[in-house]
Formats: C-alpha cells, sequence, structure tokens
C-alpha cells in the first residue's frame, strides 16, 4: 500500500460543501475466496465517517462495531473522548477531496475490531464532477455479506463449513445462530434505495 506522509491542510480538509471529483472505488474483503466485492462512485465532499456508511450499506453490514480507515500511513475513526489517542484523526473531519487521491491508489478499511474485517479500496478512477450527474452509485459486486460475529475470515470459513452439513451439531448450530444462509446471493435492490440508480447496474463477477 502507497505510504505517503503528507496530511490535508485544514483548508482542503474542511473545504468539502461542493464536491470537485467523483470517486470510483474497488472494494475486497481480504482473507476471503472467492472475493466478496463492491463497486462504488462517491462524490468527493463525503466525508470519511459517510463513506464508512455508504460501504457499511454496500456490503450488507450493521454498523454494529468500530471502523478505521488508514490512507497514506495515517489512521482516521470516529473520535472516542474516553481514550483518544494522537496518531487517530477525526474520520468526519476529512473529506474525499481533501486527500487528492489518484487512481490506482489504495488504502484501508478495518471494521469490527474483535473479527477484524480488512477491506482493500482501490481508487479506479477519478473523474470531475459534472452537472447532471447522480451519486452516490452502486455500480457492481459480488457475494453475500459474512454474518456479523461471525469470528472473522476464519470464523466464516468454518461457518460455511458448518452450513453444508446440515445434519451435524455443528450445522445444526449454524441454522439456529443464523437461519439459512447462501454465500453466493447479493441482491443489491436491497440497498439501492440509498444510491442513486445506476444505467445499467452492472454485476460482473471478479
Amino acid at each position: 500500500m502507497r505510504d505517503v506522509s503528507s496530511q490535508p491542510s485544514k483548508e482542503s480538509r474542511l473545504a468539502a460543501g461542493v464536491p470537485r471529483r467523483l470517486y470510483t472505488f474497488h472494494v475486497a474483503i481480504d482473507g476471503i475466496e472467492p472475493t466478496i466485492w463492491r463497486r462504488l462512485a462517491v462524490p468527493g465532499n463525503q466525508s470519511l465517517q459517510q463513506l464508512h456508511l455508504l460501504l457499511q450499506l454496500a456490503f450488507g453490514w450493521k454498523t454494529y462495531h468500530l471502523y478505521q480507515f488508514t490512507i497514506r500511513g495515517k489512521h482516521y475513526a470516529l473520535p472516542d473522548p474516553d481514550s483518544p489517542e494522537a496518531d487517530t484523526l477525526s474520520s468526519k473531519a476529512y473529506s474525499l477531496d481533501s486527500f487528492e487521491l489518484n487512481q490506482g491508489e489504495r488504502f484501508a478499511y478495518l471494521y469490527d475490531f474483535g473479527d477484524d474485517w480488512a477491506h482493500r479500496v482501490t481508487v479506479e478512477g477519478v473523474i470531475p464532477i459534472a452537472p447532471g450527474m447522480r451519486f452516490p452509485l452502486l455500480l457492481g459486486g459480488a457475494r453475500a455479506c459474512p454474518p456479523e460475529d461471525v469470528g472473522g475470515a476464519n470464523g466464516y470459513q468454518q461457518y460455511l463449513a458448518a452450513l453444508k452439513s446440515p445434519t451435524t451439531k455443528a450445522g445444526r448450530d449454524a441454522l439456529d445462530w443464523n437461519g439459512p444462509f447462501d454465500s453466493e446471493n447479493w441482491d443489491p435492490r436491497k440497498v439501492l434505495r440509498v444510491f442513486a440508480p445506476p444505467s445499467p447496474l452492472r454485476r460482473r463477477k471478479r
């Protein structure tokens, strides 16, 4: 991952009212094969906190847990007044435009410090905002989001293995815990009400 020590200036990070660019992100969960991924386009005036919420919706997470972005070697998260950390910056204070992200650049999104769901975010495109553009856009994706609190990537693999043997104790326990689950079934219609309707919706395997 690119590690650059530069940090947005106060002026650039606060000037987030009007988006200057539209960013296309490909986001994949690390540690799982076949890959669970989403592609979305987000305007540059969105803060990292807002990007977190869009990622939660796009994947199907439930916002139960804390998160952290790591961009160019710096950490961004919601400030915790009970345990402030000098090396963690507020995710509410920085817009995407403030970083002036480049095509091909990558950064990390970590969700749930217990299960440690690491997401790899790749900037696939950066274009100027044009009149009439609709955003944010959900452009594609594949496979269902793992259940919350399943135990991270390893726990998820064990959970899927148990579901393949529904007559065993492990299989019955998995069904009792979360009900039927199809890891290949991702239905974007459940979240499109939050995103602007793309034309057409692309569902490509990757």
